[in-house]
């Protein structure tokens, strides 16, 4: 039966291109995302208020982007 599939080199490249690309956009904005959203409601449901939540939020957000990008740099 699988002599019937052709078989390319394109597909091991277009496989490789979009598992860069997946692998690339979780780290630059899914974890970041993830993390400050954990934070938030974290603080949110410790009764810290809105603007302390939210303020932990895009703070620990951000440290999690530069701390990412810094790890997959090298």
């Amino acid at each position: 039966m699988s002599d019937n599939i052709p078989s390319t080199g394109s597909d091991d490249e277009m496989n490789i291109s979009t598992y860069k690309s997946v692998m690339g956009f979780s780290t630059k904005v899914g974890v970041p995302l993830a993390i400050g959203l954990t934070v938030m409601f974290s603080s949110f449901v410790l009764a810290n208020g809105w603007f302390t939540s939210i303020l932990a939020g895009i703070v620990s957000g951000v440290f999690s982007y530069f701390v990412v990008k810094m790890f997959f740099s090298h």
